[in-house]
């Protein structure tokens, strides 16, 4: 049993890379022969074969993760494996007083963990970055998965425009007004792709928007549907990840999404980006802002086939289910972690 957010649907219905990844999983070990149940929200769509256990009505108990529970807990108490990649782990609460029960897993897709009330929470973490932070802040030991996507989905491209694209919701964590400044300054158009402006009108969002003016060569598309996003990745120059120091990404999935696409990326040289970013060859890390426009301005030396053989040899749906699928295999036999 897979257990997603009481977020958005499965796939989500715009950018949702948590769900996305549900997804792939629930089909890629439905069509290995796993007999697969998924907890999500009302309105999730999965194929024929999939068992969905509808949670909450997204309008109006989104986040709510007490009633999903409610609604997913007597078939997780049916099932042989238990993979959680919900936001508060609520199972464990009713799990912790059997320690002996070999079923369950959970994998962190945030930056930060929670408190689990067991001592072996067979925790999972999405990149060797993210796993080494949560072992030193927490003292938890985790078993490092890549997120995978599924390659179809994707248009690999070789012909690309003069615009350069960016993808995060508006938050100074997140990095957008300082990939406005930066495509400003070497006067380069921009794609911006992110959350509904009017969903969370912080003072930063709106500063976002009033420099994506109508009319200039820095637009902002809000949230896109995959089609959209599609095309824009496939089509762009580059991709730009320029987010604040103070902003630890445990994995960011636009990165093999943009190399599936044959679209370079170019990102600060820290943390899990010299895990999913291979410099000189699939992008650039940078280790100052003037070196960050320099390489935005040398994305074409890249080869959009090593951008795309990169994730293929690294980041699909196939490899990342074939790891969890090992992982399994250890509960079951009872090995914990």
């Amino acid at each position: 049993m897979l257990i997603s957010t009481a977020c958005l649907k499965v796939p989500p219905d715009h950018y949702g890379g948590l769900e996305m990844i549900v997804y792939d999983l629930a089909t890629s070990l439905h069509d290995k022969g796993y007999d697969v149940t998924v907890a999500a929200p009302q309105g999730s769509e999965l194929p024929d074969g999939i068992t969905l256990v509808p949670t909450v009505d997204v309008n109006t108990n989104k986040w709510d993760e007490n009633i999903a529970l409610l609604k997913y807990l007597p078939y997780a108490e049916q099932a042989d494996i238990i993979h959680d990649h919900s936001h508060q782990k609520l199972i464990y609460q009713f799990l912790s007083e059997f320690e002996d029960d070999n079923r369950y897993c959970s994998t962190l897709h945030c930056p930060d963990s929670i408190l689990y009330p067991v001592v072996n929470p067979c925790l999972i973490t999405i990149s060797r970055d993210h796993r080494d932070r949560i072992r030193e802040r927490y003292g938890y030991n985790s078993e490092v998965v890549y997120n995978g996507i599924d390659l179809d989905r994707f248009d690999y491209k070789t012909d690309k425009s003069d615009r350069y694209i960016f993808m995060g919701r508006p938050h100074p964590d997140k990095g957008n007004l300082t990939a406005i400044r930066y495509c400003r300054e070497l006067d380069v158009p921009l794609d911006m792709v992110g959350g509904m402006l009017e969903d969370d009108p912080t003072p930063y969002a709106i500063e976002v928007a009033k420099l994506c003016r109508l009319g200039s060569k820095w637009r902002y598309h809000g949230p896109v549907t995959h089609e959209e996003k599609r095309k824009l990745l496939s089509d762009a120059k580059a991709l730009i990840f320029p987010c604040s120091d103070t902003w630890n990404e445990p994995f960011g999935l636009i990165i093999p999404e943009a190399n599936a696409s044959g679209t370079p990326v170019v990102a600060w040289n820290r943390g899990v980006f010299k895990e999913t970013v291979v410099h000189g060859k699939t992008g650039f890390l940078a280790n100052t802002e003037e070196e960050f426009k320099d390489y935005m301005q040398m994305v074409d030396l890249i080869d959009p086939r090593k951008c795309r053989k990169w994730v293929e040899h690294n980041f699909t749906k196939e490899i990342m289910t074939n790891n969890y699928m090992k992982l399994y295999d250890r509960i079951e036999s009872g090995d914990k972690w």
